[in-house]
């Protein structure tokens, strides 16, 4: 069953003092990796620690499998708070009208790849196709917008930590999302700083757990 985010409520007192929009791609997979695998490469508990995925309902079955398979695991087995959320129409609003939270665990055993409103359903009601180049609409509505009323929630006007999956030569997007930082959030952008590329995230991932991870994408895209 899934609740509107009006009626969202979670067993949790503290705030986190580190949030990870976590796409379920190579990136975003090596960085949670890495934090639960290498202790000293953080500077924070695991319990301080939100990791939010948005689902578009159009990702890869590969993606979703290893998802479930790998990475819930190791969320539930370090009790790591893990947060699926969605839509329940085109449009949200900043307060979360709209937006759908999928389940909030920090046991989670089950990837919850769809939410009520599907970004497949949004490009075929409108007859449209998905944005390639530029700003890409479709991620801002179907991710960034879903995700924010949950960390505004969760942070509750306190300061945090908005870690992002951006590799090293991603540079252009960490610049582009810092300017989205103020006196409260903080953009963060490990990999980059790391100078991990592609290459050395997917080696890592190999290493690590013996698999070779994908890029996550929506199938049609």
């Amino acid at each position: 069953m899934t609740n509107q985010l009006p009626l969202f409520v979670a067993n949790e007192t503290a705030t986190p003092s580190m949030v990870l929009s976590y796409g379920m791609g190579a990136d975003s997979t090596a960085l949670l990796l890495r934090w639960i695998t290498e202790p000293a490469s953080r500077d924070f508990a695991l319990d301080e620690l939100v990791v939010l995925t948005a689902m578009t309902g159009s990702e890869w079955e590969s993606t979703l499998r290893d998802v479930e398979q790998v990475v819930l695991p190791l969320l539930a087995q370090h009790r790591i708070r893990f947060i699926q959320v969605g839509r329940s129409r085109r449009n949200v609003t900043k307060d979360g009208d709209g937006v759908v939270v999928l389940d909030d665990s920090r046991t989670p055993s089950k990837l919850y790849g769809r939410g009520d409103y599907t970004l497949a359903a949004e490009l075929l009601t409108a007859a449209t196709v998905p944005q390639l180049g530029g700003v890409r609409k479709c991620s801002i509505k179907s991710k960034g917008s879903v995700l924010q009323p949950i960390i505004d929630r969760l942070t509750v006007g306190q300061p945090y930590r908005h870690a992002l999956g951006f590799e090293v030569d991603e540079m252009s997007r960490c610049r582009k999302d810092s300017l989205y930082n103020s006196t409260i959030r903080t953009g963060v952008y490990p990999l980059a700083e790391l100078g991990w590329d592609r290459p050395k995230i997917l080696e890592f991932i190999k290493t690590t757990v013996n698999v070779d991870w994908q890029r996550s994408a929506c199938s049609f895209c």
